[in-house]
């Protein structure tokens, strides 16, 4: 399974999201973030996924828990269920559970040739200071364990 997010701000909040102080500040030693790589990956053929959003959960029995519960054995069961299907879909779009206005793809093993991965390097490096601006712009991140 490769877990991917539309964004890089979505692929952020799915890594560091849980990672909150009582104040609902990111916390975040800068080694993680610095250690943290992007990539970005392109199709090379169509996907087939499941989007489990809107009237689609209704159809298929399910609520919004399917992605945003922190009961990952019912998120895996759903999961299995849907990489059997007879259709064979390639994955699963969804919502982030930390910022729903962002989408995630679950991508079942079957689908590894529909994409080619580049890799960015670390979030810190230079080349990538507009992404890593508009992710601290994004959300509220405090620095720990700094030297």
């Amino acid at each position: 399974m490769l877990y991917l997010a539309e964004e890089p701000h979505g692929a952020f909040i799915e890594r560091f999201g849980d990672s909150r102080n009582a104040d609902g500040e990111i916390e975040i030693d800068e080694r993680d973030l610095a250690q943290t790589c992007l990539a970005r990956f392109t199709l090379t053929r169509v996907l087939r996924a499941i989007t489990v959003t809107g009237t689609a959960l209704d159809t298929i029995g399910a609520d919004s828990r399917l992605w945003s519960a922190e009961n990952y054995a019912l998120c895996r069961r759903w999961s299995l269920a849907i990489c059997s299907h007879p259709d064979q879909p390639d994955g699963i779009l969804y919502p982030s559970r930390h910022n729903n206005e962002t989408r995630n793809l679950a991508l079942f093993d079957r689908a590894s040739d529909a994409v080619e991965e580049h890799l960015l390097g670390s979030i810190r490096a230079a080349h990538n200071a507009a992404i890593e601006a508009t992710i601290l712009s994004t959300y509220t991140v405090n620095f720990v364990g700094v030297p």
